[in-house]
């Protein structure tokens, strides 16, 4: 299991998403090193991602269904300022994006 605190990972994703009330989590799967959540957003919206948890770092998932390329660009430079702002140090984020999904390593 990893040592960086996932949840304050996860409620950054929340809040730079801009969810109106707390992530939903699923983990009713045989995997204890994934976590499905939810954002609530306006209007009954949602933004679904996965994140898996690594030894030194976290992936996060995101179908590229629930986000433009532009809104996802814009988004992450908010969320990689966000998340320096929430554990003090530089965070080191790695893109790796598939067809159908956006993918990010995030290294601390």
């Amino acid at each position: 299991m990893t040592t960086i605190d996932y949840m304050k990972v996860i409620d950054t994703i929340a809040e730079t998403m801009g969810a109106v009330s707390k992530v939903t989590m699923d983990a009713e799967h045989d995997k204890v090193d994934r976590f499905d959540c939810t954002v609530p957003l306006v209007e009954g919206e949602s933004h679904k991602f996965s994140l898996y948890l690594h030894k030194y770092f976290l992936q996060f998932t995101m179908s590229k269904d629930e986000m433009e390329d532009r809104e996802y660009a814009k988004w992450l430079s908010k969320f990689e300022y966000a998340l320096e702002q929430q554990f003090f140090r530089n965070i080191r984020l790695e893109r790796k994006e598939g067809v159908a999904e956006y993918r990010l390593e995030i290294h601390f």
